[in-house]
């Protein structure tokens, strides 16, 4: 079974050496190619940022994770083979005599106001233990007085509470008891108690045996060692592991115990190892905070090890919940081959989301079961730790994530470097949620933001010199079009590809402006003819002064990005660059030549058209030669290219087409939902032309996703299949709820998120 112990995104680590070094079985394992859009950031940096860099990076060799008194007197409590009169572990009960709080309490953090709860409860097990052995007088009564002057939280629903407290508790009172220690508890509060247990195993009955140690003698310690793990433990619990030694004398459980206690010499932590989800929650952090790309080997590293223990169907993967789910998620991200066997909740809801086939229907189901348990908890206000309540609350809102800058900001904004969590006992990651990471990150946020102003400021230049910002019958969107690929591509190093996409998505924007409102036919076949023939600016015919601004800009700006993807490429792709463009072009003057003649053109005529019209050949397939991977005439002619090309944009097409259909109707323009209900004769309504066509935007999203992740017989660079898939985010962030790319009521905070607030808070605290 896997453990009850489910765990949020908080990075739990042990102490140890290096875990993802290179292992001998690497040679013989599939691994996936990477490809790098750039060279590892870290030899990009002033020299400032190094000695950040350099102690972020100790992370990978050396982790924490805070001791747990409630565990550790666990630990002391067992006797010893030889001599049952004396502990087994007494380094553990000479901790807990050395380790008391002045306000007689054990715990991580005394005083805090919220885990009074979980202080009750590793202060009575460190009372238990000192009274199991005789030792410690004084602290024990110091302990009983915390107890009575605590024990009303142990009935306050606003406390935080240790997972399994209502079994664990009680069962202590009565271990307690046993040991004829006089609780200061009165009847009533301890019936009260023994009460909630009797109604958490009616509830649970049979999936309570992560917290078997609140059963004490009534437990059948011979049918837990079913559970036990190929480490000696019982689901990873120090604790629960101590609890059946007592109990039952078993090596495996002993050698488990002492490996802990190698590591830790006095102490044990509440869970133990954590090697796995350790390495991969860093590799979710480090992403989610947008620093990534300055620790490309080490990540690889972890995920390349993550595979091997997942093929290996090692343990510590399968039978914990949070660990498979993140781990078949981001494994499958990062273009490994995962099947679809896993299962947990908000990671599993994230996981689900990850669809790349139609022959996956476990993932649809777990998606809308994990949808559904997580909007209940939200509506019924169940989860009580405030941070992670929000987390759902956006995961739900973002199933498919939201522009990659914003959510890095959001990250960043809500780190906690007191974060805590609470599993049997409150446990926290000082490595992981440090001021170091979290300054970094801010600091490497705020570098970016100020190399992206200076760029929008040099497009909006570009935008008067060309003439384009004077054209009276064009939306001017330069900020916008330049926002949609500085929240997906910020690397300072990418400055060229954000000026390439920006230029070409705002010269296709008028372009769009002058086909729909501004201009005759015979405009739109002279820019057309001009095209066609790129004839040099000096001897070019115009039939009006709109055409000349647009195709003198379009020339100018083609003509200076051919010569910089020469110096990039090796090779000339100018060619390629006035091909997009002439594609684009003719499947405009296409468009409203069936408006013009009114004509009812068929489906499979129209989305071929339209997904060429959306104008992402102009911008993702010229901006995809400045990522700096080497793209070969035969890649851009390949059909794993084209199929990617063509997935993007027939999810293009029918993103906008679905926000946009009454508006166009009414326009008298082609859309696809309007065909198709045309075409059915009265037998399609509106409502399911709409579901057919987000089903058809599914069917190409996952067609998309498994090319993006494929690197079997894949030819296409990493960097560039990732943008297809990126395009697809930004497309899906202003076709959300309408047609946000036609105003700026919503875009106008994301682009000042983006570019131009700086970051300058103090972090979350807990």
């Amino acid at each position: 079974m896997m453990s009850l112990a489910s765990r949020s995104n908080l990075i739990h680590l042990s102490e140890r050496k290096n875990i993802w070094g290179r292992n001998p079985l690497d040679s013989c394992l599939p691994r996936p190619v990477i490809v790098r859009a750039q060279k590892n950031a870290a030899k990009n940096v002033a020299s400032s940022e190094r000695g950040q860099i350099a102690r972020i990076s100790k992370m990978f060799d050396k982790a924490e994770l805070s001791i747990s008194s409630y565990d550790t007197a666990w630990v002391a409590m067992v006797p010893s083979r030889d001599c049952p009169q004396s502990p087994c572990f007494p380094e553990c009960l000479d901790w807990v005599l050395q380790n008391q709080h002045p306000d007689g309490s054990w715990c991580l953090l005394p005083n805090h106001p919220l885990l009074i709860k979980d202080s009750l409860s590793s202060t009575l097990a460190c009372i238990v233990a000192l009274q199991k052995w005789k030792v410690g007088e004084l602290l024990v009564k110091r302990g009983l007085d915390f107890i009575r002057s605590n024990s009303w939280s142990a009935n306050d629903k606003n406390q935080y509470s240790p997972m399994g407290f209502n079994v664990i508790f009680p069962g202590m009172i009565k271990y307690a008891k046993d040991l004829e220690l006089n609780l200061p508890l009165d009847s009533t509060f301890v019936d009260t108690m023994h009460h909630k247990q009797d109604l958490e195993i009616k509830a649970n009955r049979g999936r309570l045996d992560y917290f078997a140690e609140g059963f004490g003698e009534s437990y059948n310690w011979k049918n837990a060692m079913i559970h036990q793990r190929s480490n000696g433990s019982l689901f990873n619990s120090p604790a629960t592991t101590a609890a059946g030694l007592i109990h039952l004398h078993d090596h495996k459980s002993f050698e488990y115990l002492q490996k802990i206690l190698e590591v830790y010499k006095n102490a044990v932590p509440t869970i133990y190892p954590l090697d796995i989800y350790s390495g991969l929650c860093m590799v979710d952090r480090f992403v989610r905070l947008g620093i990534d790309r300055y620790f490309k080997n080490e990540i690889e590293s972890i995920l390349h090890e993550t595979y091997r223990c997942w093929i290996q169907r090692s343990e510590e993967i399968l039978l914990d919940i949070t660990t498979c789910a993140m781990a078949f998620r981001l494994l499958r991200m990062n273009g490994y081959e995962i099947s679809s066997d896993t299962n947990t909740i908000l990671e599993l809801y994230k996981a689900s989301q990850i669809k790349i086939s139609q022959e996956e229907p476990i993932l649809d189901k777990i998606g809308v079961w994990t949808s559904s348990f997580l909007k209940k908890q939200v509506r019924s206000q169940t989860i009580e730790d405030p941070r992670l309540h929000k987390e759902v609350e956006y995961a739900l809102q973002h199933p498919l994530g939201y522009l990659d800058r914003l959510d890095k900001r959001r990250t960043i904004e809500q780190y906690d470097i007191d974060n805590l969590q609470l599993l049997k006992t409150s446990c926290s990651g000082s490595t992981f949620y440090n001021r170091d990471l979290w300054s970094f990150s801010l600091q490497d946020f705020n570098i970016c933001q100020a190399i992206q102003r200076k760029e929008l400021r040099e497009l909006e230049r570009w935008g008067e010199v060309t003439g384009l910002g004077g054209l009276k019958f064009a939306r001017q969107r330069i900020a916008s079009c330049y926002f949609c690929i500085a929240a997906t591509l910020f690397s300072p190093e990418l400055s060229d590809a954000r000026s390439c996409w920006a230029k070409n998505a705002s010269l296709a924007t008028f372009v769009d402006d002058f086909f729909d409102v501004g201009a005759t036919k015979e405009e739109m076949l002279n820019l057309i003819e001009l095209v066609q023939r790129w004839d040099g600016l000096s001897t070019a015919v115009y039939c009006s002064e709109n055409v000349e601004i647009l195709y003198s800009a379009l020339h100018d700006t083609i003509n200076e990005l051919a010569a910089k993807a020469l110096i990039q490429q090796g090779r000339c792709v100018k060619h390629h660059l006035i091909e997009v463009w002439l594609d684009f072009l003719k499947c405009m003057m296409q468009e409203d030549e069936w408006v013009r003649s009114k004509s009812a053109t068929t489906l499979e005529e129209y989305l071929p058209n339209g997904r060429i019209s959306i104008a992402l050949g102009p911008t993702v397939l010229t901006t995809q030669y400045f990522l700096g991977s080497a793209l070969s005439e035969e890649i851009v002619r390949s059909a794993e290219y084209g199929s990617l090309f063509l997935h993007m944009g027939c999810t293009a097409r029918l993103f906008n087409d679905l926000q946009t259909s009454k508006r166009e109707s009414e326009q008298g323009k082609l859309n696809y939902l309007s065909l198709l209900v045309l075409h059915s004769r009265g037998e399609i309504t509106e409502d399911d032309a709409m579901e057919t066509v987000r089903g058809i935007i599914e069917s190409h999203r996952r067609q998309l996703l498994s090319m993006v992740v494929q690197t079997k017989g894949s030819k296409v660079p990493k960097p560039c299949k990732d943008m297809f898939w990126e395009t697809t985010q930004v497309l899906r962030y202003f076709y959300m709820s309408s047609d946000d790319y036609t105003s700026t009521s919503k875009t106008i905070g994301d682009i000042k998120a983006v570019i131009h607030d700086q970051l300058s808070l103090a972090p979350c605290l807990s």
